[in-house]
């Protein structure tokens, strides 16, 4: 290797110290050397170093060129590609990121990389680059960033300081790697992120407005979540204050707690489900309260009001024992069957429809088993396949019909109007009605039809049904021929306003046929019943009755009168005629009787007298004398007083004072009254009060009389040796008192008449009185407000019982 000699100074320049110090070192220290020989000595070594150190340049230079090679094999085979930016906007880039831009030109500034076309970045994703490499050249801080490529592509940025080696010392140097099929799967994932959040937002809002409460307890078991229903029932501000003030929905010291529901639930890992009351909007309501598990270790619940449920469970209940009682009660056989196809009920009316037993029938035999029994028993129709007969019948469990109905003619020519309707539990309903009667009955009604048109024939009513619009409906030949209609004009239903005779005169057309549509409109219209007579003219009476039917027409009935008031009218003169001889008859009655009364009165006064012996003693002649004389005065004086008490009483003058009256005074007076008389015809006399029998209102003057006549009555009618007696019942309302004897009785077609004035059974003698006594206790009574009943067997006695009110209607 030659050097030229100006580079001689520029070598000496660069030769390192150590062989000039060396040279310098050895003639210091004396060694006889020439300076030529130190310097062809200095020149020899730094030749020989500068072999040495060329040869090493050389293996350095050839590792280097390998390893450049290397790296940019490396470079090539990396998913990534760089962007190297100086500070004067210099750019350089690798041939990936020139394919992935589309560039087919060499990028030399930044402003390269922004699309044209087909190719580059969009302007957007440039400005942001550009922005982000001014900002990392002046803070130094990296960036990273996601730049789309015009098409589809995306890449990802990320900017770091370049070492000042590689692009000075505000050099940047930009890696990009493809994340296309990365930013698709993560907007992918953003859309199902999105889709799932939606998904949670509406679930939550439909947990939110769910109407019942609903909640979440976190792994403490403590509220972490409620809904607004829960917030409602628990009475909270809203949800949150519900968790944050941890109120529970259930708070039953007597149960187990919220929290250790929840931890069984997760214990076990089974749902929890109980029953509670609980105050849900200041109501005690019944909660049917559900706890699971979740997987992340927290418990969600929710509570069902189940109060209506109950409550329609023992509607239910109470329902289906009602249906049962009342099906127990119908006279149709009734058998109702499960799902099962067993009979789980029946009535007697089916039992004894079939003729079979009650052990049996509580067996709940299966609904093939119950049919060949019923077979056997003849109370099925005869069959030639009964087998697929039944099949068909057993269809109805699953028929889609709401009802199948059937009618089976049996052996015995019953016939039975079969029911079966399927139940929504897939049981069955069979109801079973003997129609055999109702067909006897409609024979009946065609006979009865076929009756009722001929005695309506055959009545002597003329009798028609007309509708509400004035037509005939139905009619007799009576009142055709009363009309003098022919029977065919009426058979065609005519207007009321058809049927006048044309021929007849205008007056007596509007006399009859006016009547007539008044009537009519009175029972279809007015739905009143109208009667009543009325005179034509001609002498001709009619009686007629207009009744509204319930199906909206009118009956019309006309009777012809005219023979029978002609003979009413004779009867009423006779009966006017009558009445007033009987007034005639009470007025002399009354006259005579006040007229008797004072003769009656000296003749006692004397008698008296002389039984008292005021004029001296008498021969035993002489006092038997004045003794039938007393009892004859008695007698008669009675009889005065009753003949005046009828005459008051017919006078509509008889008047009552009314007071409280002991009803065991009562009877004990009359008792005393007439015991001596009982016991000297040889009698037995009994009185019984109660003593709870109390008072009554009335008069005591008329009840005492009213009573004594009675007590008399049975005491004379009774023969020597018989029984009479008094006794009372006492009743919430009323009291009766029973007067019975067992003496002759009265005959049955006379007792009617024994309380008639003047009247006696064909049984009493001449010296038992005029027929006066009985008629005025019934007067009496009646005053009251009360009843006489009698009962009397001929041979056996009598008993006659009187029927008190205890208030009488003025002191009501």
């Amino acid at each position: 290797m030659t050097l030229r000699p100006y580079a001689l100074p520029a070598l000496l320049l660069m030769l390192p110290a150590a062989p000039a110090s060396a040279a310098v070192s050895l003639m210091q220290r004396g060694w006889p050397v020439t300076a030529t020989a130190i310097i062809g000595a200095a020149w020899l070594a730094f030749a020989v170093w500068a072999v040495i150190r060329s040869a090493r340049a050389r293996v350095q230079a050839e590792m280097a060129k390998e390893w450049g090679l290397r790296l940019r094999g490396l470079l090539t085979t990396t998913p990534g590609a760089y962007l190297v930016v100086g500070e004067d906007g210099a750019a350089s880039c690798s041939d990936g990121l020139r394919s992935w831009l589309g560039l087919d030109r060499k990028v030399a500034r930044l402003e390269d990389l922004l699309g044209t076309g087909e190719s580059g970045l969009s302007p957007d994703d440039y400005s942001a680059l550009s922005a982000a490499i001014q900002a990392l050249a002046i803070s130094g801080a990296p960036f990273r960033i996601s730049v789309s490529v015009i098409g589809d592509r995306v890449l990802t940025a990320e900017g770091k300081a370049a070492p000042p080696q590689l692009a000075g010392d505000h050099g940047i140097v930009v890696w990009f790697s493809d994340s296309s099929g990365a930013y698709r799967r993560t907007e992918a994932l953003e859309a199902d992120r999105d889709g799932l959040r939606a998904t949670l937002d509406a679930s939550m809002a439909v947990i939110d407005a769910a109407p019942v409460p609903i909640w979440r307890r976190g792994p403490d078991q403590r509220l972490v979540q409620v809904n607004r229903a829960y917030a409602h029932a628990v009475e909270a501000d809203s949800p949150a204050a519900a968790v944050r003030l941890g109120i529970e929905l259930v708070s039953n010291p007597l149960s187990a707690t919220p929290q250790s529901a929840a931890r069984m639930a997760l214990a076990t890992g089974v749902p929890q489900v109980r029953e509670e009351p609980a105050i849900v909007g200041g109501e005690r309501r019944m909660m049917r309260i559900i706890d699971k598990a979740l997987e992340n270790g927290e418990v969600a619940g929710y509570a069902i009001d189940v109060s209506e449920r109950d409550e329609a469970v023992s509607k239910l209940e109470r329902f289906v024992a009602a249906q049962t009682a009342t099906f127990d009660r119908l006279s149709a056989g009734v058998a109702r069957f499960g799902a099962d196809r067993a009979l789980v009920f029946w009535n007697t009316a089916f039992a004894a429809l079939f003729r079979l037993d009650a052990p049996f029938l509580d067996e709940g035999p299966e609904f093939d088993r119950l049919f060949e029994r019923m077979q056997e028993q003849h109370r099925l129709p005869e069959q030639r396949d009964f087998p697929s007969w039944r099949r068909a019948r057993r269809a109805w469990f699953t028929s889609q019909m709401d009802n199948a109905e059937e009618t089976w003619v049996l052996p015995d020519s019953a016939v039975l109007r079969v029911i079966a309707q399927p139940s929504p539990d897939g049981g069955l309903l069979l109801i079973f009605e003997d129609r055999s009667e109702q067909l006897r009955l409609a024979s009946s009604r065609d006979t009865l039809l076929r009756v009722q048109e001929a005695t309506l024939n055959n009545l002597h009513e003329a009798v028609a049904v007309f509708a509400a619009d004035g037509r005939v409906q139905l009619y007799n030949s009576v009142f055709a021929d009363l009309w003098n209609i022919d029977e065919g004009h009426l058979a065609a239903k005519p207007h009321v306003d058809e049927l006048a005779d044309p021929a007849a005169p205008p007056r007596e057309q509007h006399a009859y046929f006016g009547l007539l549509r008044d009537l009519i409109q009175v029972s279809t219209m007015g739905r009143q019943a109208k009667g009543g007579r009325v005179d034509f003219i001609g002498a001709r009476v009619l009686q007629y009755a207009a009744v509204p039917l319930p199906d909206g027409n009118a009956l019309i009935t006309f009777l012809d009168i005219t023979d029978s008031t002609r003979i009413e009218n004779a009867l009423r003169e006779r009966n006017e005629a009558l009445e007033a001889a009987d007034r005639q008859k009470s007025a002399f009655v009354e006259n005579m009787s006040y007229e008797l009364r004072t003769p009656l009165t000296a003749i006692s006064g004397f008698a008296e007298m002389l039984a008292q012996g005021y004029v001296g003693d008498l021969s035993p002649k002489q006092e038997d004398y004045v003794r039938s004389i007393l009892i004859s005065s008695d007698r008669l004086q009675l009889l005065i007083n009753d003949i005046l008490d009828l005459a008051v009483t017919e006078a509509g003058a008889l008047a009552l004072d009314i007071r409280a009256v002991g009803v065991a005074e009562l009877v004990e007076s009359v008792a005393t009254m007439t015991r001596g008389f009982a016991v000297d015809r040889g009698l037995a006399f009994e009185a019984n009060v109660p003593p709870e029998t109390g008072v009554i209102d009335g008069d005591p003057v008329r009840l005492k009389q009213a009573l004594f006549n009675l007590v008399n009555n049975a005491i004379r009618f009774t023969p020597s040796g018989g029984r009479v007696g008094v006794y009372v019942e006492s009743l919430p309302g009323n009291i009766v008192i029973h007067v019975s004897d067992n003496g002759i009785g009265i005959p049955g077609d006379e007792q009617e008449l024994v309380f008639d004035r003047f009247r006696k059974g064909s049984n009493a003698t001449a010296s038992q009185g005029v027929g006066l006594g009985l008629s005025l206790v019934r007067d009496v009574i009646d005053l009251h407000g009360g009843r006489v009943v009698l009962d009397s067997r001929l041979g056996e006695g009598t008993t006659v019982s009187l029927h008190i009110p205890r208030c009488h209607g003025d002191r009501a």
